[in-house]
């Protein structure tokens, strides 16, 4: 998701603005909920052709809450704004559940190629279908600013479904369709991953994100190869 100063649909964002601007009215009246935790990350996104050229290569912001009194099945309007004032971004919640716990947020608040997720103290409103309200702040820290593209190579055979990694680390893995629907999300160890042991959908398979923590630079790194 791009912020809404980026996006071209201007009429969309603002009605999704003006929404907001709705239920802050009802919910001048209504007593806050409570929240329990908060969960953030910056990771760094490089997608490589199936040459392995990169293609793009940005900055995602992740944001995760977990509430005590919003049930599984309601839903949340959220709003997340840059430190300058200047990125706003405006979304119904995704649900996540870690541990049997569930969170509301989002993975993937995205700027634009070649820029930065800001440092410093953002933004978090969260309302409820009832109208209650939340706001938080959390502080951003980016670490280096310049983190260099993956040199594992990645091959993929079509006729047996494996694929090649050069190296062995434990990943978090998204295997996705031409339509960039979600065939498999886990965990695996390289260097060789079979398909066909993961998803019967495994002919299907147009691409592959690959997703681990760096703490050498403080974020997530995330490669997405076209397989």
């Amino acid at each position: 998701m791009k912020p809404r100063n980026s996006d071209p649909g201007i009429r969309i964002a603002m009605g999704v603005i003006m929404a907001f601007v709705a239920m802050m009215a009802l919910s001048c009246s209504r007593t806050p909920f409570s929240l329990i935790s908060e969960i953030h990350s910056v990771s760094t996104v490089t997608h490589y052709d199936k040459s392995g050229t990169v293609l793009d290569s940005y900055e995602n912001l992740s944001i995760y809450v977990e509430t005590e009194d919003v049930g599984s099945e309601e839903r949340l309007q959220m709003q997340v704004v840059s430190p300058d004032g200047l990125d706003t971004w405006n979304f119904e919640a995704q649900k996540k559940e870690i541990d049997n716990i569930v969170y509301f947020g989002y993975p993937s608040l995205a700027k634009e190629m070649g820029t930065h997720i800001q440092d410093g103290l953002w933004h978090l409103w969260m309302i409820r279908e009832d109208g209650r309200a939340l706001e938080k702040e959390f502080t951003v820290n980016r670490g280096k600013d310049i983190v260099a593209p993956s040199r594992r190579t990645v091959v993929y055979d079509k006729k047996t479904g494996i694929v090649h990694i050069s190296d062995n680390l434990s990943y978090a893995i998204n295997l996705l369709s031409e339509e960039k629907n979600s065939l498999f999300e886990g965990e695996i160890v390289g260097p060789e991953i079979d398909l066909k042991v993961l998803t019967k959908k495994w002919a299907k398979v147009s691409s592959m994100i690959l997703g681990y923590y760096d703490d050498t630079v403080n974020r997530s790194i995330v490669d997405w190869y076209e397989l």
